[in-house]
Order: C-alpha cells, then structure tokens, then sequence
C-alpha cells in the first residue's frame, strides 16, 4: 500500500482521512476513537488494537460512573479538581462541561503518590545605556514568580502520572498573601486525596527539611549567612535582623515594639527600609543591594 491510499480504523471499521490517521502498534486508529481516549494516556503508538478497545470500553463505563458523580468541592481553575468526598472520588477537567468531556472518575484510594511542585521562575533584569545598548547589572538583578504543580501517581490500568497545574496567577514572593492561599490550597487538596497518609513530598526550588523539599527563598546566588533553611524540620534565623525589624529606639532611649513610646509618647518614625525576600537583605532603594531582587 502506498502513503497515500486510504486507510480503515481497525476500531470503528470508517475510513481514515488523509491526515487523520493515528499509528497503532498492529494497526491504524481514527482521530475520533482517539478523542475518546483517556486524555491521560500516552502509550497509544505502544499499544495493540485489543488494548486500544479495551480502553473504550473502560471509558463508555467511566461515563455511566459520571452520571452518579456527584462532586461538593472543587480546587484549582484550569483545570479543575472536582471532589467527591461521598463516593471518595474526584476528577481533574480542563472541561467546563465535565460530563460532556468525559473525565476519568479516579478514586481516593488508587492515588498511590502525591506531590505538590512549587517551581520558580526566574528572569534576569537588563537595562539600557546611554548609547542604547541593552547591558545586564552588576551585580545580577532578577524578576521571580512562582507556580504551583501538583504530581500524581494513581493505579490505573491506562495511565499512571497526572501533573497538572494548579495555580492560574504566579506570586512574585513567597511573603505575599497569594502564595500563601496557593500553598494552602496544594497541601488541602493533597491530603485530601491521599487522606492524610503523608505520602508524597514537598519539591521546590533548592533546600530542604524534614520529609519535605522546602522553597529556599532566601537563595539568589548570594551568600546565605544571615538566614537560611536548614535540614532541621523548620527555619533557623541565625542573627537578629527578623527579630530587631519589629523594635525601634525612641530619641529618648527607650526601645518599643508598638506605634508609640512607652516613656515619652512619641510616635514611631517610618522606616523607609525593606527586606529583600530572596535574601533577607535590609535596603533603602528600588533594588536589593545584595541581589538585585526588585521592591
């Protein structure tokens, strides 16, 4: 047979089209058998025509379990974790119609890892000359943002890892309120698929403690002296800086933690300063001195 000539599905027994073909181990598939496919799977060039069959009718199943679905929480926004807590199921849908979309119903048990994946991004900064030329600062300076991803490991005869993730917006700092709800998030969806079990990990940029792989925030190539994450199941802050931000020293001599003085009343002066939270430096400008992070 030529490259050309027709070509039949062995699934569904209609004619292929030209560019619609989708190469089987023993034998040839058409693009509508495979939309209906596990969006999951990815062993279809590996697999035999009595495999790809079995698969179909796994999912037609599947789509009979939805119409008893009946989920009462949902997290993430594309795509979607939607929970059965009832039925101790859930599936995960880019789809706004799931039913229609035909997701493969998973349950709380057949999850055997789950791992939440903070990743970050790094850009580098440049500025332009004088003479317009586009240069890098000395030292480095970068843009960050974070994304979080979550990992899982699930016993199923068709695919076995789904990464998918979770977040829609990308926090530019570990300290900010956002991050925080999206790490919240992550860990109350794992373990709610997992039950609590424990398994799984923590995986984030460098550092780590415990069980988990911990966000070394602080690390930018710079020298990591004054604080750090240590393999000792938490932080360790090894000078002062954190600890003195919140106190300040009245004209008077008298060092307050509040707004105001307790000796003589007068209020709190405002500090210009900030912390770097990439490296916990103290600066005064738009730029850390230390890493070149921007305000």
């Amino acid at each position: 047979m030529g490259i050309f000539d027709k070509k039949t599905c062995d699934i569904c027994g209609e004619s292929i089209g030209l560019l619609g073909n989708k190469k089987l181990e023993d034998g040839n598939m058409c693009k509508e058998c495979a939309k209906k496919l596990s969006p999951w799977f990815d062993e279809r060039r590996h697999s035999t025509v009595n495999q790809i069959k079995d698969q179909l009718n796994y999912r037609e199943q599947n789509r009979q379990f939805l119409s008893s679905f009946r989920p009462n929480r949902v997290y993430g926004h594309s795509p979607r974790v939607h929970i059965d807590d009832a039925a101790g199921t859930f599936i995960v849908t880019y789809a706004t119609d799931w039913f229609d979309a035909n997701p493969d119903i998973i349950k709380f048990d057949d999850v055997l890892n789950c791992e939440v994946d903070i990743r970050e991004n790094r850009k580098e900064l440049y500025r332009n000359t004088s003479d317009g030329k586009r240069e890098r600062y000395d030292p480095p300076r970068y843009e960050y943002s974070y994304s979080f991803y979550i990992r899982l490991t699930v016993n199923n005869p068709y695919f076995d890892d789904i990464t998918f993730k979770l977040s829609d917006e990308e926090p530019e700092s570990p300290y900010t309120d956002l991050y925080r709800q999206y790490e919240q998030e992550a860990f109350e969806l794992k373990n709610t698929l997992t039950g609590g079990r424990g398994m799984g990990g923590y995986n984030a940029p460098q550092g780590n403690y415990g069980n988990y792989s911990a966000p070394n925030v602080y690390a930018s190539g710079s020298n990591m002296q004054n604080n750090t994450y240590a393999n000792q199941g938490g932080y360790v802050n090894q000078n002062s800086d954190f600890a003195s931000a919140n106190t300040w020293k009245c004209t008077c001599g008298t060092v307050n933690t509040g707004n105001f003085c307790n000796n003589c009343g007068q209020r709190k002066p405002e500090d210009s300063s900030w912390i770097c939270p990439k490296c916990a430096n103290r600066n005064t400008g738009n730029f850390c001195n230390n890493c070149g992070q921007r305000r």
